[in-house]
This record gives structure tokens, sequence and C-alpha cells, in this order.
């Protein structure tokens, strides 16, 4: 009974289980006992040997173990290669891994280059749309949005808005970056001078969120928080997040304000006392538009104000950045993206392709304030 082959997978299945439950360690050893009955059974050179490293990888990170992660990687790959090789699925799937392994252990450009040279490997094996491609394209694009590279961001965000991949997902992102060219900053973060916030990392207290609430003992760190593979300013590693701010609004023809916000996950944001933000997702590693409502209290122009936010990561990816810019026109937000992909078929591009982008931003632009909440 020791040596049937569906044993060993068995046991690779509640390694997988007892990582995605944070028990690394224990995960790792129920995998490694699987590897080394695969490998009794069949040799170190097999394919569901490769498998099972690959999920050692996954539990030696689960308890931050990266390098340990990479060795079992790399050797996963190797036989893959050997057997399979390089351009097989299971083989681009393990380099995908790798990928990610070099993001969550902090060396970022290895990590984007490595993300960079995929792309055009899954487009030739699956084709520029398939929704493994798809979901390559997106975890290279949040990099380098999280990165600050605009323009390759926004590169990115067309190519899945072409493609077809969440459309919607795609345009709030592609509307929240034309957005921090076009719209008035209010409140921004520079390189040079970052929006400092009072930060709590423990369990937040009672009226935290109200403007009289005394905040004088938070520490003040500068924005944007989260783990290390999103370019952080300020590390936050807990599983919630409380900030606050104040701001002046020096224009009294600023009535009209949108929040650009990236948060992974949950989120929520108070002005002035009132819930004005509450967003159970993710944003997807795009910055998106959340409009200010009217009613939310008259946000004048001279007198101080409060942004409260609270945001709380549910799966192990948590970042937070907020933004308040004025925006007279949203429309014209929509008309920009509009002449981006108009340009792409004028260039001479896949002609068919970017016209299929041109309708999707039309369907989904008719959803209007859909796009701003």
């Amino acid at each position: 009974a020791t040596r049937d082959p569906a044993r060993a997978a068995t046991q690779r299945t509640l390694g997988y289980v007892l990582s995605m439950m944070g028990r690394g360690r224990e995960a790792g050893q129920v995998v490694q006992a699987a590897i080394d009955l695969r490998r009794e059974q069949s040799g170190d050179l097999h394919p569901e040997v490769a498998r099972g490293l690959c999920e050692l990888a996954r539990a030696r990170a689960v308890d931050g173990r990266w390098p340990e992660a990479e060795v079992a990687l790399l050797e996963a790959r190797r036989i893959q290669r050997t057997l399979l090789g390089t351009e097989h699925p299971q083989t681009l799937a393990t380099e995908w891994q790798l990928a990610g392994n070099l993001a969550d252990a902090g060396r970022l450009a290895e990590a984007e280059t490595a993300y960079a040279e995929l792309v055009p490997r899954f487009v030739a094996t699956y084709g520029p749309d398939h929704l493994v491609t798809c979901r390559l394209r997106a975890s290279l694009v949040r990099f380098r949005e999280c990165r600050g590279d605009r323009e390759a961001a926004r590169e990115g965000w067309m190519e899945l808005l072409a493609a077809g991949h969440e459309a919607k997902v795609a345009l709030r992102s592609l509307l929240g970056l034309v957005a921090s060219e076009l719209l008035t900053p209010v409140l921004t973060s520079t390189p040079a001078a970052p929006v400092l916030w009072r930060v709590q990392m423990q369990p937040l207290p009672e009226s935290w969120t109200r403007p009289e609430f005394p905040d004088e003992t938070w520490p003040l760190a500068p924005a944007p928080f989260g783990r290390q593979d999103t370019y952080p300013r300020t590390l936050w590693t807990t599983k919630q997040i409380g900030l606050r701010t104040r701001f002046l609004i020096p224009n009294p023809a600023w009535s009209n304000l949108v929040l650009r916000i990236r948060h992974d996950d949950r989120i929520r944001v108070w002005l002035d006392g009132d819930l004005v933000v509450s967003n159970a997702g993710w944003s997807y590693g795009g910055h998106w538009l959340y409009r200010l409502p009217q009613s939310s209290g008259a946000v004048s122009a001279g007198g101080g104000h409060l942004l409260a936010v609270e945001v709380e990561d549910l799966h192990d990816g948590g970042t937070a950045e907020v933004e308040l810019y004025a925006a007279d026109d949203l429309t014209a937000l929509l008309a920009r993206v509009e002449s981006l992909l108009r340009r792409r078929v004028e260039q001479g591009y896949d002609r068919e392709r970017w016209t299929r982008a041109l309708d999707r931003l039309r369907e989904t632009g008719a959803a209007g304030s859909d796009l701003y909440h």
C-alpha cells in the first residue's frame, strides 16, 4: 500500500491544503514524504517529482524560507526541462512560480525581469488572449504599477483590455493612471514629498475614525504601505492597518473630489468621520477611483479635514495607498483612454484586436458612475 502512486499524490494535495492554512513547516514535511515516495516508485527524473518539488517550494515560502524554496523550484525546472522541454506548460508554470518567489524574497528587479521574459513565451505557447497569458500579464502590470512605471503599466492594462480579460478591472486601472496625469492633485505623494499618515497596525480603538480622536501617539509614516513586493515606503505585514491624515482644500472651486486608491484587500475610508468608501475586494494592483459623494459633508476650502483609512489583508498581499484629487469632469478620463486605444488602431497595430478593445471601452464605460465607486 505504501508504494501506491495515488498515496504520493494524496500527500502532495494535503501539503497544498496545509500551505493554504499557513502551516508551512507541517506542509513541507508532508510534501517531502510524498516526494521521497515518488522517487522510490519512479526515480528522481519524473514529472511527479517535479510537481512535488513545486509544492515543497510553496510550503517553504509560507514560512518566508525563500532561498530554500528557490532551490526546490530550480530542481523542479531542471527535471521538467529535461523531460518536457523548455516551453511545456508545466515548465512555464514553474518559472512563473520562480518569478513570484523572487518577488516575495524582495529581489524585485530580478522578479520583474523574469515576469517580462516569460510573457512572449506564454504568448507563443497559449496565444496573446488566453486566460493563462492574461494572468501572467496581470502579474507583470501590477508589479510595474507598484514600482511607479506609469507608461509600462498603462501599456499592460491596455493589453488586458484588448484581450477581454476582466475588462472592467483593466478600465478602472487605466482610468486611475490617466487621473494622475489629468486631475488636480490635492493630497498626493511625490518621490521627494510622500504623504505622511498616522499609522496603527494593532487592533484599532473605538472612535478612531472621528476627527476629534487623539492620534498624537500614533507614529508618522510615509505612504504607500505594503509588503516588500509592492515597493512600499512603509512595510506593512500585519492583517490590518489604520491610517489617519489631515489636509486642507486651498481652492474653493474644488468641490468635486475623487479618491485614487490602490488597496489589497478590503478597504473603508472615512472623511471627517463619515464613511465614504467601502469595498470588500481589492483593486487588482491598480489605482481605482472613488468619487466622494456630495452628501459626505461640506468639503470646504480653508478648513481642515480628516481622512481615516482601514485596510484588511485577507490573503497575504496587503497594500494601501490613498490619494485625493479635484475632478471637475471625469468624462475627460474616458476620452483620454479612448484616444490611447484609437491611436493603436491608427498606427497600424492589430486593427481588429484594438477595435474590439474600443468596443469594450464603450460597453464598460456605459456603466458611467459604476466605474467610480
